[in-house]
């Protein structure tokens, strides 16, 4: 990739809270969690041994190091156990190891991991000190003591702030997940939230469409997605935009590179975002969005949240 384009950047996936079966890299069984799991039945680090973070960091810093490597991108970073203030978040051992790793790497490589979230208390905003960006990721989610709407609100928030700070922002704005497993005509629908095996309510029409891309559908979650990113977006901000990162399907699920709206004029901002109420406006050269955040009955559908979008070209 590099060949083809120098601005090309490649960062060494690094979770800190889950192991992802690599070989060959001196894991101990003493590092992991006992009867625990994380996202895809991954076996969990255990942060209290000492040796395991000593590991973990040596591991970083030497992929941070190759001469291939712009940088390291760390995942999974929250210390739930943190949460409601029960304990201070910036000085678990996990918090430590992962600072450890951004202030250890070579200057000349980038820190960025899935950092900033509003799913907890503070957004994780004390990361900003040191980190030169954040994914962010269920932009929409708002955990119980939030609102409606305030999910997609703190992460437009943290998102500014990240910009004004001359950070890095890569903001995933999709508004479900909708994978090539549930193509699957042997998951039914979910018939409320929470149910188990089957497929969610907010894929119905994006799955088991005989291959056959719902463009209109895809067309109103992109505008309402697109139009979030606009009132975030600065110099150094990227946005990612599917309704599932699944590559092993239909090229639709996951590459949206031919909408209509990826190839209009935007230009430079002409300022930042205006805010009256849940009403966004932003005005940039070749273009005027507005974008009127609501709640929905449709509970699943991007955590019940859409929006009225109004685009003008100019």
């Amino acid at each position: 990739k590099k060949r083809k384009d120098p601005r090309h950047k490649t960062m060494y996936y690094w979770n800190a809270e889950s192991f992802w079966g690599t070989s060959g890299i001196g894991i101990e069984q003493s590092y992991l969690s006992v009867g625990t799991v994380g996202t895809g039945g991954r076996k969990l680090y255990n942060h209290s041994n000492p040796d395991m973070r000593a590991w973990w960091l040596a591991h970083g810093l030497e992929m941070s190091q190759q001469a291939s490597s712009d940088g390291v991108f760390t995942d999974n970073t929250i210390s739930r156990e943190c949460d409601n203030q029960v304990c201070n978040l910036e000085t678990t051992d996990k918090s430590i190891m992962v600072r450890s790793l951004a202030e250890g790497a070579p200057d000349d490589v980038l820190d960025i991991g899935n950092y900033l979230r509003q799913m907890i208390d503070g957004g994780n905003r004390f990361r900003m000190a040191y980190a030169d960006g954040s994914y962010f990721e269920n932009t929409h989610f708002s955990p119980g003591n939030q609102n409606d709407l305030e999910g997609i609100l703190v992460s437009m928030q943290l998102a500014r702030e990240a910009s004004w700070k001359k950070k890095v922002v890569m903001w995933t704005g999709s508004r479900r997940n909708c994978g090539c497993g549930f193509n699957n005509p042997a998951f039914k629908f979910c018939r409320y939230v929470g149910e188990k095996d089957c497929t969610p309510q907010y894929c119905e029409g994006f799955v088991q469409t005989d291959g056959v891309e719902p463009t209109a559908l895809l067309e109103k979650d992109f505008e309402i997605a697109l139009a979030e990113f606009l009132m975030i977006v600065e110099k150094w901000s990227y946005g990612n935009f599917n309704i599932s990162p699944d590559a092993s399907c239909e090229p639709w699920r996951w590459d949206w590179s031919h909408m209509d709206l990826f190839n209009k004029p935007l230009g430079q901002p002409l300022g930042p975002p205006l805010k009256s109420g849940h009403t966004f406006s932003r005005h940039f050269e070749h273009l005027s969005v507005k974008i009127s955040l609501k709640k929905t009955d449709y509970v699943e559908s991007a955590h019940g949240l859409a929006g009225d979008v109004t685009f003008i070209y100019h």
